[in-house]
C-alpha cells in the first residue's frame, strides 16, 4: 500500500470521485429508461397511427360503396319521379287504347251484322221485284182479258158499252186465262208486305252502316283489325301498371336517400377523424423515436 493513500484529503477526493460518478450513472440509467420510454411510446402510437390507417381504408370503401347505393337509388328516384309525371297521360293513353279495342272488337262484329243485312236487303229487292212482276203480269192479263170479258156480254142490236155499236161482227176472245178479283188483291198484299220488307231491310242495312262508321272512327285506322287492337290496349295496360308501381316507390326510395346521406355524412366525419388520429399518432411516432435516438446517442 502507497504511503499516504489513506489520508484524510485523499479519502474525500475519492468519495467526492465516487458520489460524481454515481450520479452520473444515475442520470444515465434516467436516459436509458427516457430511451426505453420513447421506443414505447413511439410504438404505441405507430400502431395507433396502423389502426387509424386501417379504419380510414374500410371508412374510404364503405363511403366507396355506399356513394354507389346512394347513385342507384338517385336513379331509381329520377325513373319514379318521372312515372309519377307521366301518369295522367299514360291513363288518358290506356283510357284511349282499350276504347280503340272495344270500337274495334265491335266494328267487326258490326260488320257482321252489315253484311247480314247487304244479303237480307238484295233478298228483299229481289222479292220486291218478283211480287212487282206478277202484279204487274196480273193486271196486264186482267186488262187483257176484260176485252173477251166484256165481248161475252154482247147481243146483237145492243150498244156495245164501248163503242155503242149495235153490230158486233168480230167480238174478242179470251187468249189467257182471266185473273179474279181476289188473285190481284192476293198479289197486292203480297207486293206491299215485300215493299215493308224491303224498307225495313234498307233501314237495317242503313243503321248498320251508321253504326259501323261511328266504331270505325272511334278505333282509328290503326285499330281496325280487332287482335292488333286488343294487344294494343293490353302493352298501354301494362306500361301504365308499371308506372303506377314506380310511382308508389317514390316516398321510400326518397327516405332510402335521406339514409344513404345521413349514412355519408357519418363515414366522412370518421375518415376525418381517422385521418386526423393517423397524422397525429404519425408525428408523435415519430417525434418518439427521434427523441429515443437522441438519448440513445447522448447515453
Amino acid at each position: 500500500m502507497r504511503a499516504g493513500w489513506n489520508t484524510p484529503g485523499t479519502v474525500a477526493e475519492a468519495r467526492t470521485a465516487l458520489a460524481a460518478q454515481q450520479a452520473e450513472l444515475k442520470a444515465l440509467l434516467r436516459q436509458a429508461e427516457e430511451v426505453a420510454q420513447a421506443r414505447q411510446h413511439s410504438q404505441r402510437a405507430s400502431a395507433l397511427a396502423d389502426a387509424a390507417a386501417a379504419d380510414l381504408r374500410q371508412a374510404s370503401e364503405a363511403q366507396v360503396q355506399r356513394s354507389q347505393r346512394r347513385q342507384a337509388a338517385a336513379e331509381r328516384i329520377q325513373a319514379a319521379t318521372t312515372a309519377r309525371d307521366q301518369l295522367a297521360g299514360l291513363e288518358q293513353a290506356a283510357a284511349a287504347a282499350q276504347q280503340r279495342a272495344k270500337a274495334s272488337a265491335g266494328a267487326a262484329r258490326v260488320e257482321q251484322q252489315r253484311a247480314q243485312a247487304v244479303a237480307q236487303r238484295l233478298d228483299a229487292d229481289q222479292q220486291l221485284q218478283q211480287r212487282r212482276a206478277i202484279v204487274q203480269e196480273l193486271r196486264r192479263r186482267q186488262i187483257s182479258g176484260m176485252a173477251a170479258h166484256l165481248a161475252g156480254g154482247l147481243v146483237d142490236d145492243t150498244p156495245c158499252p164501248v163503242c155503242g155499236a149495235l153490230d158486233h161482227p168480230l167480238p174478242a176472245e179470251p187468249t189467257e186465262p182471266s185473273v179474279s178479283e181476289q188473285a190481284l188483291q192476293t198479289a197486292e198484299r203480297d207486293h206491299a208486305a215485300a215493299t215493308e220488307a224491303a224498307r225495313t231491310a234498307a233501314e237495317a242495312l242503313a243503321r248498320a252502316e251508321v253504326a259501323l262508321q261511328a266504331l270505325q272512327e272511334q278505333a282509328g285506322e290503326g285499330a281496325s283489325d280487332p287482335a292488333i287492337a286488343a294487344k294494343a290496349a293490353q302493352v298501354a295496360a301494362h306500361v301504365l301498371s308499371q308506372a303506377r308501381e314506380l310511382a308508389a316507390q317514390l316516398a321510400p326510395l326518397q327516405a332510402e336517400l335521406q339514409g344513404h346521406d345521413r349514412e355519408l355524412q357519418a363515414l366522412q366525419q370518421r375518415i376525418d377523424r381517422a385521418r386526423t388520429e393517423q397524422a397525429l399518432q404519425s408525428n408523435a411516432a415519430a417525434e418518439a423515436a427521434k427523441r429515443a435516438t437522441t438519448l440513445d446517442a447522448e447515453i
